[in-house]
């Protein structure tokens, strides 16, 4: 028997990894949200759709936006939100499937995130240390940020899960850069990215400095650089 847990998968319609991602969550889920602002994408996939898997089309408003959006057409409280390149660990499909709703005020759950560069995890830095939001309650909020969007809830009411997913962004170079490259776009026609035109590529130099992510060797000057130029 499956746990009581919907899971909306946000995607661009080009990640190589979403039907490994796809079915890893139908171990845990029956009820699974794939949103999309890529009509041929969509329309390639619409045989595929189920009582248990829906491919859904909607215009790109925002990251948050679209959250939001996949979360009102969830038939359960309490959601999994992936984004198109996060695969979830075995170790993390064991703990949903015997997920139990959390106790007293949680309204959320950030999740440990392994970085992959180049087929190699990330093991120092920011890059080591991420955990993001990726089980929340329905009834919680996006922000309406274009990307990097927040949930609306506060921190006391958040916990940790260390079981992991592994973020697969960076694993292939030209991906990543593709990524990078559509998020310039997006702050760049939104209305906050004038907030980053001159963020200087010396303070995202210098926080890989602080934070060791000069150990990674080539792959951590590489995802350092990458990651200024998309503040920029």
């Amino acid at each position: 028997m499956h746990p009581e847990l919907s899971v909306v998968i946000i995607s661009a319609g080009t990640s190589p990894w979403i039907k490994d991602i796809v079915k890893r969550c139908e171990l845990f889920s029956k009820d699974i949200i794939i949103v999309s602002n890529n009509q041929a994408f969509i329309t390639e996939r619409a045989n595929d759709s189920s009582s248990t898997r829906r491919w859904v089309f909607r215009d790109f408003k925002g990251y948050g936006n679209q959250k939001n959006f996949g979360t009102s057409l969830a038939k359960f409280d309490w959601i999994v939100n992936l984004d198109d390149d996060e695969l979830p660990s075995h170790d993390l499909i064991d703990y949903l499937i015997a997920w139990k709703k959390p106790s007293g005020n949680t309204k959320a759950l950030r999740i440990r995130r392994i970085n992959f560069c180049n087929g190699s995890a990330m093991a120092w830095g920011k890059w080591s240390e991420d955990y993001s939001v990726r089980i929340y309650h329905a009834a919680c909020r996006w922000d309406d940020k274009i990307i990097h969007e927040t949930l609306a809830v506060p921190k006391h009411a958040m916990e940790k899960i260390h079981w992991p997913l592994y973020h697969l962004t960076a694993n292939r170079f030209h991906n990543y850069l593709k990524k990078t490259k559509g998020y310039r776009n997006k702050r760049a026609s939104s209305s906050d990215g004038n907030q980053y035109f001159g963020w200087p590529i010396l303070k995202t130099l210098f926080s890989a400095l602080i934070y060791l992510e000069w150990l990674e060797g080539a792959n951590g000057l590489y995802l350092t650089m990458t990651r200024s130029l998309e503040r920029n």
